[in-house]
């Protein structure tokens, strides 16, 4: 889908999964449809999500990934792949994903996207559109407020700790995160 949707002008920086960095095969497959000055696979040994998400002016993710939550929260555009193959977006599950993973509500705070053609036109409106950039942006201030408090690029770090301490049997309301500000806003 990437590779359909990639302006001329633009350059991709794909950064790996850190749980499974898989370089050969996306290196191949993005080979294939676009040629070797237009990307760069990078992994978390050499850039980490908040360096790339300073870097880069539009974000491309999965929905449910906990990055898309740090691309919102500094402020960088973003759009959100939906695959009806991916279980999240499947209705029978999908109401599990909204209680537990606070990047699935992320409201209008990104662009969502099906298909090569929507991607496309994503890349294209938020590249070049300083309008509907500031559109997009102007609701991350609620997302924030809602689910992360500190607009720091630290969140999933905030999220993981939460859903350990929450799995240790403790109470939400007594968690204080080990980077940055509470996840709880004050009340």
């Amino acid at each position: 889908m990437l590779v359909d949707a990639l302006p001329d002008d633009a350059f991709l920086v794909y950064k790996l999964h850190p749980s499974c960095e898989e370089r050969e095969f996306c290196q191949a497959v993005l080979s294939a449809g676009l040629p070797k000055t237009a990307f760069r696979i990078v992994g978390e040994a050499e850039y980490s999500t908040p360096e790339l998400l300073d870097a880069c002016h539009v974000a491309v993710m999965h929905v449910a990934s906990m990055s898309l939550a740090d691309a919102i929260v500094m402020g960088r555009p973003a759009i959100a792949i939906e695959h009806d193959e991916f279980p999240c977006t499947v209705a029978s599950v999908s109401h599990h994903i909204n209680l537990n993973h606070p990047a699935w509500d992320i409201k209008d705070a990104c662009w969502r996207v099906r298909d090569s053609a929507e991607l496309r036109k994503a890349l294209f409106v938020l590249t070049r559109d300083e309008g509907a950039r500031q559109t997009l942006l102007k609701i991350r201030r609620k997302y924030i407020e809602e689910f992360l408090v500190a607009p720091d690029g630290r969140s999933t770090q905030r999220v993981a700790d939460l859903v350990e301490y929450l799995g240790s049997g403790e109470s939400p309301d007594s968690f204080v995160p080990i980077i940055g500000k509470s996840l709880v806003p004050d009340s």
